[in-house]
């Protein structure tokens, strides 16, 4: 697709001007009276974007814009109080030079690849939209509804729990102050104002581990700057995605909706206990198309996007931690990892586009390294080329991924020769 990739349309900020499209995304929505819920992470680009969303929107269409709130709050609130479509400004794990936009339907679903096809014709076309006369509000007081329907979550643990909280600068700052409040919870919030990502939250957990280490927390609860991820850490180990997955999934004996990169740790653990499971490509929207299909599953990514019930149709970090922390036993156990994975990014080349150079050097990697597993897949958030490596082996692992860097070093030497 031209605009729209994995989670929406991301934007690099740093790069020549790629915005003009917002405009006639706005007019998309005009085309027709319709009521708009507006959000946006802490990004300092968001009142750009904003901007010319709204010059767009405004044309015909009432906007309610409830100011900074995560992604999962814009589909609570879809529901609630019954929006046509929702926005949000955000580029969720990304880092702060990089924004874009989430667009929800009235049941607070992503948008289908056949509707965001219909946006993206739209958008080239020649279609005039008329001024016919759009209203603005801003109504940061909505969010208070999705605080009173998280804190509705949690039960209240007998034993004492020490819990820190890292918010990534993003979103989930300002929600989790006042579920605290709320709850009058003895937790302990990191990270809740500065650079959205920057050694933080939960594709960054070298701090949150040492704070985790050094403070004696039991436990150390990441999301992303927009706050549809979690991943968790411990004293002694990271619990990731699967982890979570693999945890819910055995304590209410569900089948699971996995992604392909879902690691083989999960893949046996569900089978041992006689759980089924569907894998499907990357993605939380493909995730969350195939979990409709199965009442009573849950579904989720590695990189912890989790579909745990009805009650919440998109990922949703909080919604996830309050859970987990409802019916946490004093010691709880995990899913125990036989295997290592680690996930290389590399900035994406022409020669990486090449469908039979990536499989040559698959057919080179399986001879020299029949034990791990390897898989390539291009980011839709970012300009990368992914890659996989797993193996029950640390040593295996790393001359693995010593290997795969020093083939795609070598290509780029030789194309910088050229």
């Amino acid at each position: 697709m031209k605009y729209f990739g994995t989670d929406g349309i991301r934007l690099n900020m740093n790069e020549k001007d790629n915005t003009s499209c917002l405009v006639r995304l706005g007019e998309y929505f005009a085309r027709r009276k319709r009521k708009i819920l507006l959000a946006s992470d802490t990004r300092k680009s968001s009142s750009y974007l904003k901007a010319l969303l709204l010059s767009g929107l405004l044309k015909n269409t009432e906007v309610v814009d409830i100011g900074i709130a995560t992604t999962p709050s814009v589909s609570f609130l879809m529901r609630e109080e019954h929006f046509d479509f929702g926005i949000m400004i955000s580029a969720s794990h990304n880092p702060e030079h990089y924004n874009g936009i989430k667009i929800f339907n009235a049941q607070g679903e992503k948008l289908t690849k056949k509707q965001l096809k219909k946006i993206e014709t739209f958008i080239d076309s020649d279609e005039k939209v008329n001024y016919k006369g759009g209203s603005y509000t801003f109504d940061s007081e909505l969010l208070d509804k999705y605080v009173a329907f998280l804190c509705d979550q949690y039960t209240l643990k007998k034993f004492p729990l020490k819990i820190a909280f890292d918010c990534a600068n993003g979103a989930t700052a300002n929600i989790m102050k006042k579920i605290k409040e709320k709850l009058n919870a003895p937790w302990d919030l990191y990270f809740t104002k500065g650079k959205i990502n920057f050694h933080c939250g939960s594709t960054k957990l070298s701090q949150l581990k040492k704070i985790v280490k050094e403070q004696h927390y039991d436990y150390g609860i990441a999301f992303d700057g927009d706050g549809d991820r979690i991943q968790m850490v411990t004293k002694n180990r990271v619990i990731d995605g699967d982890d979570l997955l693999a945890y819910f999934a055995l304590k209410y004996h569900k089948n699971c909706v996995l992604t392909l990169l879902s690691g083989k740790d999960i893949i046996e653990q569900l089978t041992a206990h006689h759980l089924r499971f569907e894998q499907v490509p990357v993605g939380d929207s493909n995730v969350s198309q195939k979990w409709k299909q199965h009442t009573n599953w849950i579904g989720g990514e590695t990189s912890g996007h989790l579909l745990l019930d009805a009650k919440q149709p998109t990922g949703d970090g909080i919604f996830v931690a309050l859970i987990f922390l409802s019916q946490l036993e004093p010691k709880e156990s995990f899913m125990r990892r036989k295997y290592h994975f680690r996930m290389i990014n590399l900035p994406k080349t022409k020669k990486m586009e090449d469908n039979f150079y990536r499989n040559k050097i698959e057919i080179f990697f399986k001879q020299l390294f029949p034990e791990c597993r390897l898989k390539f897949r291009f980011s839709g958030t970012e300009n990368v080329l992914r890659i996989l490596l797993e193996s029950k082996s640390k040593m295996k692992l790393k001359e693995a991924a010593n290997w795969i860097l020093k083939v795609f070093k070598k290509d780029e030497e030789n194309l910088c020769a050229e």
